[in-house]
């Protein structure tokens, strides 16, 4: 019995751990700042908002919240480029920033069907860091979750958890 039980925990514990997707290369590589773009699809000001709360009063890089970013963007008039290539006209502001990256990302939202059709409700979140010189992509991350009985909303902030827990991870790997 005493075996099974310590199995279980090492099962547990080997699962329980996560490992980032993060390029090597830019270990240590001593970044400034990073501008988080503001993210896309329903509900995303959700989402904005935890990223905001979690990484605005980082001590390692500076980070330029979402809203910030916005107001940043109508101050270097690149609003109308952001209406039609959102990428490109934040990799503008963060060349006019001298920012080494930028955080750009989507999320997804639905609400559970009726009872009939059993469907869940779902969210989720894909977000990148990109280098600002070669668009080379530094890290990303995707979560998601279903529940027949959660709202999408509460589904968004678990995974935004998730999301901001890698997120910080990467950007201190990029520390020095």
């Amino acid at each position: 019995m005493k075996n099974v039980i310590t199995i279980v925990v090492l099962t547990f514990l080997i699962s329980g751990c996560t490992s980032i997707n993060f390029n090597k290369r830019y270990k240590n590589a001593n970044w400034d700042t990073v501008l988080i773009a503001p993210l896309t699809g329903p509900n995303a000001q959700i989402v904005d908002e935890e990223i905001e709360h979690a990484l605005a009063t980082s001590d390692k890089i500076t980070v330029v919240s979402s809203n910030l970013v916005k107001l940043k963007l109508k101050e270097f008039a690149l609003m109308d480029e952001y209406n039609t290539n959102p990428t490109a006209a934040i990799l503008q502001l963060a060349k006019e920033m001298n920012a080494d990256g930028i955080v750009i990302g989507s999320v997804e939202t639905q609400p559970s069907k009726s009872t009939d059709q059993m469907t869940p409700s779902y969210s989720s979140i894909y977000v990148k860091l990109l280098d600002t010189k070669d668009m080379s992509i530094v890290f990303s991350s995707r979560h998601e979750s279903h529940s027949f009985f959660s709202t999408p909303k509460s589904l968004l902030q678990y995974v935004s958890h998730k999301t901001i827990d890698e997120l910080e991870k990467a950007l201190s790997k990029l520390d020095k």
